[in-house]
């Protein structure tokens, strides 16, 4: 079976749709990656879909957040929208959205249950197929040693520096901030508790990538199927609750330890890019 995957890894080299390139490879499916942006001779720009390769059993196109057309003239198409709480928001480099670019496949998934919901308002009829993670990058093998009480890796919105801020003051061996790469993967791997404070409501990546390394994470509640995904996912409502929650888990290390490590299993086990394909 060959498949078409689509997506640009220019600005991102870690977009997700590289983590679905190495899955379905992983397969065992004959993969072509379509790149349809260029920087060669000039800024990035679009190269068309002249070069599109013809009669692939799939034509998949991974959402990277960039407004490019989609493929037309091809199929069957499939379109994987991820950040669908930015449905209506304009994509990079155009004045149209995900909505719009949805509406030419032939089949949606939407990382985001809620957003199953959200692109059947427009129209859209999509399928949930959750977001996972890469068990080669994440996953320690063997338990590394635990530095840090806590950790935040991401974005530093106001919100978020507030309170991470603030917990540091109650709790001060951490790292918060942002990180890529190796040094993320470091942090993590040595982190007790790893927090996640999404947006909106968003089940993300970081929240798979952090129990897939090994750390107990603590996530602000999400209320969108993420305890489907995991059971006993340690959640938090406000800041008071997250505390306490704080307070337990440094204090036990056995019963930290132990959730961390069955909910770094179920990960491996189902919730994997391999899975997802």
């Amino acid at each position: 079976m060959r498949i078409v995957i689509i997506f640009d890894a220019n600005l991102r080299p870690d977009t997700t749709g590289i983590h679905f390139k190495q899955a379905l490879i992983d397969e065992g499916f004959d993969v072509i990656h379509f790149a349809p942006l260029s920087n060669s001779n000039g800024p990035l720009h679009f190269v068309g879909y002249d070069a599109l390769p013809a009669g692939a059993d799939l034509y998949l196109q991974i959402d990277d957040d960039l407004g490019y057309p989609p493929p037309t003239g091809f199929s069957p198409t499939a379109y994987y929208c991820i950040d669908t709480h930015r449905l209506k928001m304009p994509l990079l480099g155009s004045s149209l959205g995900r909505a719009w670019k949805a509406s030419f496949f032939d089949y949606t998934f939407a990382a985001q249950n809620d957003g199953v919901d959200l692109l059947g308002a427009e129209g859209i009829n999509a399928f949930w197929v959750p977001l996972g993670f890469d068990p080669v990058k994440w996953f320690p093998g063997t338990m590394k040693d635990k530095e840090f009480d806590w950790s935040f890796i991401g974005s530093m919105s106001d919100s978020r520096l507030e309170l991470c801020s603030k917990l540091s003051r109650k709790f001060p061996n951490c790292v918060f901030g942002q990180s890529y790469g190796d040094s993320q993967l470091a942090i993590y791997h040595r982190s007790k508790i790893i927090l996640n404070l999404p947006i909106l409501n968003d089940v993300n990546m970081r929240l798979f990538e952090a129990i897939g390394s090994g750390g107990l994470l603590t996530t602000r509640a999400l209320n969108n199927r993420e305890m489907e995904l995991f059971p006993d996912l340690v959640t938090f409502n406000d800041f008071d609750e997250l505390v306490l929650e704080m307070e337990y888990f440094l204090r036990h290390d056995e019963s930290r330890n132990r959730l961390a490590a069955s909910q770094a299993r179920e990960a491996l086990e189902r919730h994997t890019y391999r899975n997802r394909v």
